[in-house]
């Protein structure tokens, strides 16, 4: 169901970006705080180094992000898109 090609990682990064562009925090600096599955894409975020980042914590987050992203984030976004 739905274009399994569309939802990626890189999908969500770019968003982030967006959201950071939208709301002009690139000039001042921002911090970036990540749970779960929040914190592969902080740290996703800080090794892409994202202008105006600060610093980034991690809280919950995988041990094993290549393991995560490959077994359990595929299988996520394949059930959402049969909701």
């Amino acid at each position: 169901m739905g274009d399994e090609g569309f939802c990626t990682f890189d999908l969500f990064i770019w968003e982030l970006e967006n959201l950071v562009d939208h709301l002009k925090l690139r000039s001042r600096g921002f911090y970036i705080l990540g749970q779960s599955w929040g914190g592969v894409l902080a740290g996703a975020s800080a090794s892409r180094q994202l202008v105006g980042l600060k610093k980034v914590m991690i809280a919950s987050g995988p041990a094993d992000i290549p393991l995560y992203v490959s077994k359990v984030c595929k299988n996520c976004l394949r059930n959402y898109w049969r909701m």
